[in-house]
């Protein structure tokens, strides 16, 4: 490929050129590389249409801030001190692009205003005074690139009040104030300020137990740069998070408007990731992989739209996966928000009550807190950290129920984001000595139903307690197993819990993505109840009862796959699969397997079967252990006058 051009599709534009890669993080960059870039211009309008108003912008990392923020700045930023700009639109790196369909912003803003351009990213560090130390270099580097366009202004005569020795230090809290004023001075006309990663710092200190200071120092700042001061028409900052209560984003900051991905104000909820049509293009113009392959994997964000939610996908994986030319966690791997991992398992029983569900791959209605705490993340609410899961892109917003109230519906957006879930779990599981991973890999690859049970029983000992509440019934030991079976197999494996597969829906299925290998799952939950209700009474069930009940649940379950025909669903490079059942009653298990291969015809044959005994005299909970927990009946004799207990 030897020529820059401008593919189109629908509200979709892409300009294709000779490399696709993931390393350009600016807009400059992609020229410099002859990388192809989705063009997002239109960003530029949506900033423009109210010009002289404040932005905040909010998305997880890795999904296009740097890239849209500084591909504003290269439209709007004057080269010289005088004169007319030094290209021509159509001559630029925006030549085809959708900006340059609004010919009257082009004729009014392209090149014509000083540009402030603040990046936090660096202002980090363990302790406040060292913080601050990185905020003197990012100061002074702004000085070295703003004083190098101006060919009759030496260096030191540009912003001089901070060059002296010991200056800069003096004026630490007014300096960005001070060089917005000297650009008005040179220019002649006020300056747009554009800020990112907005909120590094404040994470940085939140996590380092010193945010009080970082908060008042930065109000300081940004409150003498953005309020009231007649240098500044207007600025965009960009982040993850809204941190809660910092001064400088409040009253008076006048026309403050925010824009996260469900903001009513929907001009820009297309315009930092990629959308359907623009990866469809992508795909096809360097013909690599073909979006059905990225879309389980990197698509499922939703964008509030006039029009309903739009699927969005991550763009950092998308194109690392077409430059790769293969399906990996792109973006989980370049980066992880550690407050997350640490504060997951402090939660209250109610928010582990809906992350079994959100494991499960459907959505749960939760209200959540907006803000991110400038505090502290120890004292963290659970609505504190639904707010944070979403913000950083671990949760995506499936529908807004009541918005004043910030309630919405959520759901873990893709494959991806799940494998990093999956990989918290795993994490706590290991740091716990639940019980030995590989030894439940090796033991479901054998397609041993024995070593299962006397595993899975420990496991459930150990970790099922952090998971009772009174709407645990069967969906607590699915979720468990689906945990489980993703923390083993999500590398390599799809997993998916409920899917369409032959006549219904099966529990879990875990299909092999490569066809080097060729042994597939298929997994049939089953529970019981462990009590019963006599003449309105509870009692513990007898344990011939409890035995009979937790056989004929693996029967029938046994039953079901095969009369549901779940294997259908296969791919045809795996040549062999493991239909297991498992059945729990309290914390005690029982497993079945049946392992089957494909023949000459296609057709499945079974080669193998095995299945673990019913003897639990020593594993059923006692009343007090499990409450009404159960609920869930399987087909059965009872005894006269008994019913499994319902709750």
């Amino acid at each position: 490929m030897s020529q820059r051009r401008v593919v189109s599709g629908g509200d979709a534009r892409v300009v294709v050129q000779e490399a696709i890669c993931s390393g350009p993080s600016t807009f400059v960059q992609f020229e410099n590389e002859k990388a192809t870039f989705v063009d997002k211009t239109l960003a530029i309008e949506a900033f423009l249409r109210d010009f002289g108003s404040h932005h905040l912008i909010l998305r997880p990392r890795r999904c296009g801030k740097s890239y849209t923020l500084s591909m504003i700045r290269e439209f709007l930023k004057r080269p010289l001190k005088r004169g007319p700009s030094i290209r021509d639109i159509t001559t630029s790196q925006f030549a085809g692009t959708a900006i340059t369909d609004y010919s009257d912003l082009v004729s009014e803003h392209f090149q014509q205003h000083p540009v402030l351009y603040i990046d936090l990213k660096s202002v980090v560090g363990p302790i406040f005074k060292e913080m601050l130390t990185r905020f003197d270099e990012m100061v002074l580097g702004i000085l070295t690139r703003l004083s190098t366009p101006y060919s009759d202004l030496t260096a030191d005569e540009f912003c001089k009040t901070l060059r002296a020795p010991g200056a800069l230090q003096e004026r630490r809290e007014m300096a960005l104030m001070i060089i917005s004023r000297e650009l008005r001075r040179v220019y002649g006309r006020p300056a747009v300020v554009l800020i990112d990663e907005y909120d590094s710092p404040m994470h940085c200190a939140i996590e380092n137990d010193f945010s009080s200071p970082v908060n008042s120092f930065l109000s300081v700042v940004f409150g003498s740069l953005l309020k009231s001061n007649d240098a500044v028409c207007g600025s965009m900052m960009v982040g993850m998070c809204r941190i809660a209560k910092p001064s400088w984003l409040s009253s008076p900051l006048n026309h403050l408007k925010i824009f996260p991905m469900h903001a009513e104000d929907d001009r820009y909820a297309k315009l930092f990731l990629f959308t359907e049509k623009e990866v469809e293009i992508l795909c096809k113009s360097h013909d690599r992989l073909s979006i059905e392959l990225l879309q389980p994997r990197y698509s499922g964000y939703a964008a509030t739209c006039e029009s309903g939610p739009v699927n969005l996908y991550n763009p950092f994986s998308v194109v690392s996966a077409l430059e790769a030319n293969s399906i990996s966690n792109f973006w989980v791997e370049t980066g992880r928000y550690a407050p997350l991992s640490r504060n997951l398992w402090r939660a209250g029983v109610g928010f582990r009550d809906n992350l079994n569900i959100l494991l499960t791959q459907k959505s749960v209605t939760l209200v959540m807190d907006e803000h991110v705490d400038c505090l502290s993340y120890d004292a963290i609410s659970d609505s504190g950290l639904w707010g944070l899961l979403y913000y950083t892109g671990y949760l995506t917003i499936e529908s807004v129920v009541n918005r004043p109230m910030s309630e919405y519906t959520f759901r873990i957006p893709n494959g991806e984001v799940t494998s990093e879930w999956h990989g918290w779990v795993k994490k706590y599981l290991v740091a716990s000595r639940v019980t030995t991973l590989s030894d439940v890999f090796d033991t479901l690859v054998k397609g041993d139903a024995k070593g299962f049970q006397r595993q899975f029983t420990a496991f459930l000992q150990e970790y099922l307690a952090l998971y009772l509440t009174p709407q645990h019934k069967e969906k607590v030991y699915q979720a468990l197993c689906y945990m489980l079976i993703y923390a083993l197999f999500g590398k390599e494996y799809d997993v998916r819990m409920e899917q369409d597969a032959g006549h219904g829906r099966s529990d879990i299925t875990a299909h092999p993505f490569s066809p080097h290998r060729p042994l597939a799952f298929i997994f049939e939950i089953k529970a019981v109840p462990t009590h019963l209700k006599r003449d309105g009474k509870r009692s513990l069930k007898p344990i011939e009862r409890m035995e009979k009940d937790l056989e004929n649940a693996k029967t029938k379950g046994q039953a079901q796959i095969a009369d549901r025909r779940y294997r259908e669903r296969v791919p045809l490079h795996a040549k062999k699969v493991h239909e297991f059942v498992f059945v729990f009653g309290g914390k005690f298990c029982v497993a079945a397997v049946r392992t089957l291969k494909r023949n000459s015809t296609e057709d499945w044959e079974q080669i193998a079967a095995d299945s673990t005994g019913t003897v639990v005299s020593e594993c059923l909970v006692d009343e007090t252990a499990m409450g009404e927990e159960d609920e869930c009946m399987v087909d059965g004799d009872e005894g006269v006058g008994d019913e499994d207990e319902e709750a």
